[in-house]
């Protein structure tokens, strides 16, 4: 009897342990995505960034996959046909070294991968509606319901940063998500970017 306590003793140890290390590391991300926001908002206390512009009719997809590199690669699919990206294997190569640095998933529900490279012109946004909330390594453990993929030019920090404000700032409310979650309609979901 005493060797059975003793093996659930160490049995409970290393599962302490191994849930220990494992908040570490959520800790470590969410300090990780809380410095990057409020690195974004110090840089630009009072600068209201339009994105309206950049959330088109074309750039909003509803997407049926249940993988989070399934839902990358499906959007970086489009920012490839549509042109935004001239070098596909570098885009990529940069979208997942940087979700496997800090993941995108902010929580709530939302992702936001982002990356800034020479292949790039311009800035977009691609919008991807998740048809079945993805796991995301999110740093609440919340599923993804909706993931934007931007994309920019190396050259413009300031533009780079105005855009990850202004998409912050609409998605911190809480009526905002609701209803952009709860939407199935690209005219709708743009109108809801109206003034951001």
């Amino acid at each position: 009897m005493m060797d059975n306590i003793l093996t659930i003793t160490k049995d409970v140890k290393r599962f302490l342990i191994i849930a220990t290390l494992s908040m570490i590391k959520s800790l470590h991300n969410l300090k990780k995505n809380l410095y990057f926001f409020m690195h974004i908002e110090s840089e630009l206390t009072g600068v209201k960034m339009k994105i309206e512009h950049l959330i088109k009719n074309d750039n909003i997809y509803f997407i049926d996959k249940s993988i989070k590199d399934e839902v990358i690669n499906d959007l970086i699919d489009k920012a490839v046909n549509y042109n935004y990206v001239k070098d596909r294997e570098k885009f990529t190569e940069a979208i997942f070294e940087r979700e496997n640095i800090v993941g995108t998933g902010i929580g709530f529900g939302i992702a936001i991968p982002h990356v800034k490279l020479p292949c790039i012109d311009k800035f977009f946004i691609l919008v991807g509606v998740l048809k079945n909330p993805v796991d995301w390594q999110s740093i609440d453990n919340n599923p993804v319901k909706i993931a934007f993929m931007i994309g920019g030019p190396d050259n413009d920090q300031k533009k780079y940063l105005q855009i990850l404000s202004g998409l912050t700032m609409f998605l911190k409310e809480e009526s905002r998500r609701e209803k952009l979650f709860s939407i199935n309609d690209k005219k709708e979901i743009k109108t809801l970017f109206h003034d951001f």
